[in-house]
């Protein structure tokens, strides 16, 4: 019985998504509008081996803290391109990100990142490139 409890949260889950493209590749991803009166964006990045679904359980009282809630699946990850053979990286999961602030026009928006495991580190390399202002104009709390 729990199974198909999960399953059908997947299967909701998946359906309020959507697909941008990246190099080629489709990376999959979740946008929702929350709090009136707010103007803030969380960005979330997921852990290691899985997916925005981890973010699941506290997407509701997120949209209500946040006016925009923002969840990829990275690159290789849950219902993202998985291309094979291919050399995953840090440095490319990075640009995805980026690449999907810019693709939802967020990229001179201040966002807030929250992020665990795997994506600690993506943030990590995010923040360098901000304070390098390498790539973009990711302005990140």
């Amino acid at each position: 019985m729990r199974e198909c409890c999960h399953l059908a949260a997947l299967q909701k889950w998946h359906s309020a998504g959507e697909v941008f493209h990246f190099r080629g590749r489709e990376i999959f991803y979740r946008d929702s509008y929350g709090a009136l009166g707010s103007s803030d964006v969380v960005v979330l990045l997921h852990g290691f081996p899985t997916s925005r679904f981890d973010w699941n359980k506290i997407w509701e009282p997120l949209t209500q803290r946040f006016h925009r809630v923002i969840a990829l699946d990275f690159l290789g990850f849950g219902f993202s391109d998985k291309p094979g053979p291919h050399r995953y990286s840090i440095f490319e999961q990075a640009s995805v990100v980026g690449a999907l602030v810019a693709h939802l026009g967020l990229s001179n928006q201040r966002v807030t990142l929250v992020s665990h495991d795997y994506g600690d580190t993506v943030a990590l390399e995010l923040l360098f490139r901000t304070d390098q202002n390498s790539t973009g104009h990711l302005n990140q709390d």
